[in-house]
């Protein structure tokens, strides 16, 4: 009897570490498959440990889910992603735009997930945040591939100066309406002080030589003149914008200021580049020279580069889609749901935690106390609206943000999008020739009246013309059916 009893006692003791085993093994299970990894682009925050922490106690709480946010440069992120997708590595959900890591590139390679009935079922409040106009930057045959950020609608292309020089050499900086009339300053910079007045990286070199232009694709030169003429004209034409005089002057002024020292184009990449330059560019919006202080590291002004306009590559400015090989669809959106909505998450994920990383003023505006969770631009995680405004902004930035985007003009192929899926070679062949040349060209290292010619006659070998053709093609259809 004493031997059945033994037994029994071991038998419920085994029991007891099984089933113990067990649970921990399921809980350590939900863990690792309840986490969602997200990645973004920019430099992971000193305090990443500390708000993570925070963002999954309350992610726990509201959706019992986890996140891990996994972090990559403007320089490689790209690179990064592309790698990760090409390898079949896990992840949930990518940032990406119309130019870095291109949003319709990886949904006409099929790496992103249509999330349309998805959508419809957990994502509620995004379909009530963001406006129709956005929306249709991200459909592909009537499918929904991606959640925008509902931010500035409008490409509103500025120039960045240093505050300090402005100040110190009476630099009128709001009558600079071309790259032509930065030359006299940029002379100024050069002769008076120790710095190089524009720094560019080797591999990109200027970036924003197409301003007047809506870009079909980022990968290689295809786009459309903003002010292509007649409004009511159902003939717009696909332009490469190398063969219009207009980036050509451009290129030219380039390689000149190269010759004269006032750029620099030394650094391989973005994170090797100074942190203090008298002139950088962006895209701006209301008070977003508070934003750009906080990238640069010190006081800066703005004016405008070109018109404000709504094109193809602001609608697609930023999206977070979920990968097609993602096993958390749903719990992607809930996330992305209540990012865009819950401004206690939202103003948790941009700028960490209060009291720690700012503290809130009795009017509402919070006030930033160190840049120990910097890293990310605001506009990646999600949209604006339900954002936490910081000082020295006024309570009505997001106001003023909607008045920019009723007022801004739209692209004449604005809902148009190129379907590249039968192209893919001839892409691939023009994109690695582009690439070859666009760091000479648009760093001013070679004469573009050498070179360009030299690039055109390569693109069109590698298919080029087949591209275009297709894409004028497609957009005439799509201004036909929008008629």
């Amino acid at each position: 009897m004493r031997n059945i009893r033994y037994i029994l006692l071991c038998f419920s003791l085994l029991s007891i570490l099984f089933f113990s085993s067990c649970n921990s093994l399921l809980e350590e299970d939900f863990n690792k498959n309840n986490t969602i990894i997200w990645w973004m682009m920019g430099e992971k925050p000193q305090d990443y440990n500390d708000v993570i922490k925070e963002i999954n106690l309350y992610l726990n709480e509201k959706l019992n889910i986890n996140l891990e946010i996994k972090y990559a440069d403007e320089d490689s992120y790209e690179e990064t992603i592309q790698n990760i997708i090409l390898t079949g590595q896990n992840y949930d959900i990518a940032w990406g735009s119309g130019s870095i890591n291109s949003f319709m590139l990886n949904v006409n390679n099929q790496s992103y997930i249509d999330i349309t009935d998805d959508l419809n079922l957990y994502g509620d409040g995004l379909k009530k945040l963001i406006p129709e106009s956005l929306w249709e930057g991200v459909t592909f045959n009537g499918k929904i591939y991606g959640i925008p950020s509902y931010k500035n609608l409008s490409e509103n292309p500025k120039y960045i100066f240093s505050k300090e020089y402005v100040e110190k050499y009476n630099i009128d900086y709001l009558n600079i309406k071309s790259m032509e009339d930065l030359e006299v300053f940029l002379k100024t910079i050069k002769d008076n002080e120790n710095v190089i007045p524009l720094n560019l990286t080797s591999k990109d070199g200027y970036k924003y030589i197409f301003d007047e232009f809506d870009m079909i694709l980022e990968t290689i030169p295809l786009g459309v003149l903003f002010n292509h003429g007649n409004p009511k004209d159902k003939t717009i034409s696909i332009l490469n914008p190398f063969e219009t005089d207009i980036v050509m002057e451009k290129l030219d002024l380039i390689y000149k200021w190269n010759k004269l020292e006032y750029i620099s184009s030394n650094f391989k990449e973005y994170k090797d580049i100074p942190s203090f330059s008298f002139l950088s560019m962006k895209d701006g919006y209301p008070y977003s020279d508070l934003d750009f202080e906080s990238l640069h590291g010190y006081s800066v002004v703005s004016s405008p580069r070109y018109e404000s306009y709504y094109s193809i590559k602001s609608s697609v400015s930023s999206v977070n889609a979920i990968s097609a090989n993602s096993n958390h669809i749903k719990e992607s959106i809930q996330l992305l749901n209540l990012i865009n909505t819950d401004t206690y998450l939202r103003t948790l994920i941009s700028y960490g935690i209060e009291g720690k990383h700012y503290i809130r003023e009795d009017n509402g505006l919070i006030k930033k106390l160190n840049t120990n969770y910097d890293g990310v631009d605001i506009d990646i995680p999600g949209s604006f609206f339900n954002l936490d405004i910081m000082k020295p902004a006024e309570l009505s930035k997001w106001e003023d943000l909607s008045i920019l985007n009723e007022s801004s003009k739209k692209s004449p192929i604005l809902g148009f999008w190129f379907d590249t899926s039968k192209l893919k070679t001839e892409i691939g062949v023009c994109t690695t020739i582009y690439n070859k040349y666009k760091s000479l060209i648009l760093t001013g290292v070679e004469d573009p009246k050498i070179f360009i010619p030299q690039m055109i006659d390569d693109l069109n070998k590698g298919g080029y013309q087949k591209i275009l053709l297709s894409a004028q093609e497609q957009l005439n259809k799509y201004i036909q059916n929008k008629d």
